[in-house]
């Protein structure tokens, strides 16, 4: 097990600034390209200065509405996404921060968001959900106790051992499992379930064109259908098939 601490409150104070620049650039993006398409649906060349100034409270009421919609719904998908995918927002990528739950597995989805409604709730009273860090025994804030999770810190040089790689099973053992199932086929003829490998296939295919033939007489269709066309032979050595 790799040893690991707790995230520091200065360190997640860092890189929650960094989240929040990131998604302040995405809103601006987002403002403008609103302001745009207002200009483009609009007749009127003065649009713009009602907009910001003349009948800005007039104008712009469903507009702010929307676009602060849009922001909520955008921070909502950037925490949700990144810690329930990758444990890791951009901003505690840089840090060596993970989110996962106490019990030490990975978060999923459902308790990601759930931490970003603890985000708004941490914040309503001066902020006092995100300050609980500073005196919580695991470093846990509001919005950690509600998703039941922890933030974890991995220092970058820390090797995170890959797990042990698969270990095939070898090429003899594989084809005497074949044989096996060929035999079986030949003994009972009943439809097995077919193990799907092409070393397995190119055997089937053997002894299918071994069966297209009759074995008494030595002719055959290449199809192996034997019944219509030697049914005489079979009925004289029915023990062959």
């Amino acid at each position: 097990m790799i040893p690991s601490v707790y995230g520091g409150f200065w360190r997640r104070a860092a890189a929650l600034l960094i989240d929040k620049a990131i998604l302040m650039t995405l809103s601006i993006f987002f403002f403008f390209l609103g302001v745009l398409a207002q200009l483009m649906a609009s007749d009127s060349p003065q649009l713009m200065g009602d907009l910001f100034f003349g009948r800005a409270t007039e104008m712009a009421g469903g507009f702010l509405f929307i676009y602060y919609l849009a922001v909520a719904i955008l921070g909502l998908l950037y925490f949700t996404y990144f810690i329930g995918y990758a444990a890791q927002t951009p901003g505690k990528m840089l840090f060596g921060l993970y989110v996962i739950r106490t019990d030490g597995k990975n978060m999923n989805y459902r308790q990601a968001f759930l931490r970003w409604i603890g985000y708004l709730l941490s914040g309503l009273v001066f902020y006092l959900g995100f300050l609980w860090v500073i005196f919580d025994r695991k470093r846990q804030g509001w919005h950690d106790k509600l998703a039941d999770s922890i933030v974890i810190h991995i220092p970058r040089d820390r090797i995170i051992p890959s797990p042990p790689p698969v270990v095939e099973e070898d090429e003899a053992a594989q084809r005497s499992g074949i044989e096996d199932y060929i035999n079986r086929i030949e003994r009972d003829g009943d439809a097995l379930e077919q193990p799907e490998t092409e070393a397995f296939r190119t055997k089937n295919d053997e002894l299918v064109k071994s069966r297209s033939h009759c074995q008494p007489c030595g002719e055959g269709d290449g199809n192996g259908d034997l019944l219509p066309l030697h049914q005489k032979c079979l009925d004289k050595e029915k023990d062959i098939y």
